[in-house]
């Protein structure tokens, strides 16, 4: 249907480069509508790292992507991460929660479902974003909205396509290169719980690697 269509406008670079390199969908038949968010404000005014606490993600519980990565999150990752870091809490906002979406809290693994948020701002009161995405496409609002309120944050290859300098240039890219904590706003490359409760320790703990963070998402 691509093919057959004048143009497809797809949102992602990553996306682009996939359709014009590996299914060799013609370049003029393929354009990027990019996904603009404003400059972050008031960095002076964001929280420092000694001052932010606990883990948080985002995400509406009408989209599957999300709700899939909230219970792989908790089934799977979280009791790893609280062992480590017993103190710490893992919140979760987003718009139209179920009952059964609110059931995912345990307040033993201070685990704990927040429902919607009043304002975005909130993620500048913690220290990682954690978004554990198994599948889906585009680019990742949550990734772009950590980033824009200063906080690094922990993903998937999966979260991370399209949002890397590297992406934005049309060509073909190396996900292993974008991937690495210094060209990155967080850590992106883990694909098993294990790698992914690793990764989100390491931000959680490591300042420099932190604060290195930061400054790239803000970057991006």
């Amino acid at each position: 249907s691509m093919l057959r269509s004048d143009l497809t406008i797809v949102c992602s670079s990553h996306e682009k480069s996939l359709l014009t390199h590996h299914y060799k969908i013609p370049s003029n038949k393929v354009a990027l509508a990019s996904f603009f968010y404003p400059e972050p404000q008031n960095f002076q005014l964001s929280p420092s790292y000694e001052k932010r606490a606990n883990f948080v993600t985002i995400g509406n519980f009408h989209h599957h992507p999300n709700v899939d990565s909230f219970c792989f999150l908790k089934d799977h990752i979280w009791p790893l991460i609280h062992k480590k870091i017993p103190n710490a809490e893992m919140h979760i906002y987003g718009a139209y929660p179920t009952k059964e979406n609110f059931n995912l809290t345990n307040q033993r693994q201070n685990f704990f479902v927040k429902g919607p948020a009043d304002t975005l701002d909130i993620l500048q009161n913690y220290r990682v974003l954690l978004a554990p995405l198994r599948f889906g496409s585009g680019i990742k609002g949550k990734i772009a909205d950590s980033w824009t309120h200063f906080t690094p944050l922990v993903t998937t290859p999966i979260g991370s396509e399209g949002m890397s300098e590297e992406s934005l240039i049309d060509k073909d890219w190396d996900i292993n290169q974008y991937c690495k904590p210094k060209n990155w706003g967080g850590l992106s490359s883990s694909t098993s719980p294990e790698n992914f409760a690793n990764d989100a320790i390491e931000l959680y703990n490591n300042k420099e690697l932190w604060l290195n963070s930061q400054a790239n998402g803000i970057k991006l």
